[in-house]
């Protein structure tokens, strides 16, 4: 007897959780030379992902510009080189650090940058905030990382 199980199902057996990353521009694999965005303060902290397809549908229009923006939106992004693409992968973390926001957003008492920034610099391989307000205020998990190494099976959608 054979048995087929979905990608999905063989994601979950194998504790690896299929992510969602947005990005204006269209790749093949993910490159930390390229990681940083209008959304990271002062500094590139890591290559984000959430487990809402939307989340990531939203962050592949932001362009950094509003007319970048308003072009993609009206699907005339092309113009400036934008290619708003949503991509999936299996995040399979070693050694992450997780936090809780418990609904809220980041703030001076839980600042997500520098939550990210401790988690890298301690050691760990990804940072999950759990339950996070965040992007386009819906809660959501968003799960950080620096080495694309521990992101399998990329593709876009």
């Amino acid at each position: 007897m054979k048995i087929i199980i979905t990608e999905n199902q063989y994601n979950r057996l194998f504790n690896e959780e299929q992510l969602y990353h947005g990005s204006p521009y269209m790749y093949d694999k993910l490159d930390t030379e390229k990681v940083g965005s209008v959304n990271d303060v002062n500094e590139p902290l890591g290559i984000f992902f959430t487990d809402k397809k939307s989340i990531a549908k939203f962050y592949s229009n932001e362009t950094g510009t509003g007319l970048g923006n308003v072009l993609n939106m009206l699907g005339l992004g092309g113009i400036k080189g934008y290619k708003p693409s949503v991509y999936v992968g299996d995040v399979n973390p070693t050694n992450p650090k997780e936090v809780d926001f418990d609904g809220k957003r980041s703030s001076d008492e839980m600042d997500k940058n520098e939550i990210i920034k401790q988690g890298f610099k301690d050691g760990h391989d990804a940072v999950i905030l759990k339950n996070i307000i965040d992007g386009p205020d819906v809660k959501q998990n968003v799960t950080v990382v620096k080495d694309p190494s521990v992101v399998k099976n990329f593709k876009r959608l």
